[in-house]
């Protein structure tokens, strides 16, 4: 028998950020999914997946089911 609770979130959409590899994904956007590679010298700041159009991901729960979550709605 299982006894987690089956509303814990299991696995999402890659929205993401890697300023150490000058990488940024975003793949849902008002355009669909996009990529970004960044040059940063010496500052490894980059943009966020926000910031490159993010606008929400799939959230897959536990229990199976698949619900979308606005990107200004999830956290860290």
């Amino acid at each position: 028998m299982l006894t987690d609770d089956n509303s814990l979130i299991l696995l999402t959409d890659l929205n993401d950020w890697a300023p150490g590899y000058g990488k940024a994904f975003a793949p849902h956007t008002g355009t669909g999914p996009s990529s970004a590679t960044m040059i940063f010298g010496n500052d490894a700041k980059g943009a966020s997946s926000m910031q490159i159009g993010a606008t929400g991901g799939n959230i897959g729960l536990l229990d199976g089911s698949v619900n979308w979550k606005k990107h200004a709605l999830m956290n860290l």
